[in-house]
């Protein structure tokens, strides 16, 4: 996606003006998707949206149709009202296409839309799963923080029970085409994601010091950090270290992560289910029950995007099928989470079904850390 009014504003703004309006778009962007996709941020102002798990061109309509209604709006910047249109290209999975080759023809599909071409190379992967190598923070720069952000769950009852971490990752550029990328790109996804679980636990550490109730917090885990043989003990010792509970910290992992990953990880899993560490399964599709034994599976809460549970057309198909997928999660011991909660008719839906945790704009938008902190000394 590229926000149309980028190079006016820069005309009329400068730099400073069009990296204001790259941020309020990246604020809205990362509020308005599902908490299991990623926002990035390409040279020359170009927005990645990666949407994982999307089952039909109807789910991918409905990502897009929010993704227009959220960036049209109005922004406010050096005291000016910017209006901006979009232009937007999109691309499905295609017999197994790598990440990369998806975004690719996604921008294609924006360029051919915009009439125009545009410089942009992407690494090339050869695991189908690896995301494209970005340009983060270098192994030395993982020692400088990055924001956290903390999307809060709230209880039926709207009570905050917890929180789920997004890493706010300053705006990348896309890494040049080079060798063994593959495997770069795992290393430093597994070093983030380190870095990540470091900076939440020192985080609930300092909370705590300050005598704040500080409730759980989700963390989402990759396919490469479980699977990674020293990770149990490194997560071990980073409880020790910041003092803190196994079970102020959930897991939460993708259901191709628990497909692909669960039985090779086993130990690992283990490792942490006996010091407290709980465990979720984020990203779940309506249709994956039958891909899932989730009696048998160490999972104790069940995450649905209401993106893919209200895909019917009418609020009694909506009803019959969150009350079976709530059945299904407690008949199996777990906790159901309602995610991306937007409406007044979504919650009271999820509500009747019996669902016991949600989370999304209609409750709360995303948090900074002093946000939230706030809101925990209110509590």
């Amino acid at each position: 996606m590229r926000l149309d009014a980028k190079d006016a504003v820069e005309a009329l703004l400068g730099v400073a003006g069009v990296d204001e309006l790259l941020r309020l778009a990246h604020h809205r962007l990362v509020n308005c998707v599902r908490t299991t996709d990623i926002v990035a941020i390409g040279d020359g102002g170009i927005f990645l949206i990666v949407a994982n798990d999307l089952q039909s061109d109807e789910e991918l309509e409905i990502v897009s149709d929010r993704i227009q209604r959220t960036c049209l709006g109005p922004y406010v910047i050096q005291d000016r009202e910017i209006v901006s249109g979009l232009t937007t290209g999109a691309a499905g999975t295609e017999g197994g296409s790598a990440a990369s080759e998806l975004i690719e023809r996604a921008v294609s599909a924006m360029n051919l839309a915009a009439g125009r071409g545009v410089a942009f190379e992407l690494s090339r992967s050869e695991s189908s799963n690896a995301l494209p190598a970005f340009t983060g923070p270098s192994p030395a720069g993982l020692r400088e923080p990055f924001a956290l952000t903390f999307v809060p769950q709230f209880s039926a009852d709207v009570s905050l029970t917890g929180a789920r971490v997004l890493p706010n990752i300053p705006k990348a550029r896309p890494r040049r085409r080079a060798k063994n990328t593959s495997a770069r790109s795992t290393e430093m996804r597994e070093r983030v994601g380190d870095q990540v679980l470091r900076l939440v636990l020192e985080q609930a550490r300092s909370w705590r010091d300050k005598g704040l109730a500080v409730p759980v917090i989700s963390v989402d885990v990759g396919t490469a950090q479980l699977l990674n043989a020293g990770f149990a003990d490194a997560l071990l010792s980073l409880l020790q270290e910041t003092n803190s509970q196994g079970s102020s910290i959930e897991l939460l992992l993708t259901e191709a992560t628990a497909l692909t990953s669960l039985a090779r990880a086993a130990h690992t899993i283990k490792v942490l289910e006996e010091v407290g560490v709980r465990f979720g399964l984020c990203g779940f599709s309506v249709n994956a029950g039958s891909r899932l034994n989730l009696r048998e599976l160490p999972f104790t809460s069940l995450r649905v995007s209401c993106g893919s549970l209200f895909k019917v057309t009418s609020a009694a198909e909506s009803l019959w099928v969150a009350r079976s997928i709530v059945a299904v999660a407690h008949k199996c011991g777990l906790q159901f989470v309602g995610e991306d909660v937007e409406t007044e008719a979504q919650k009271s839906i999820l509500r009747e079904s019996g669902c016991d945790r949600f989370e999304g704009p209609l409750f709360s938008a995303a948090l900074q850390s002093s946000d939230l902190e706030a809101q925990l000394i209110r509590k």
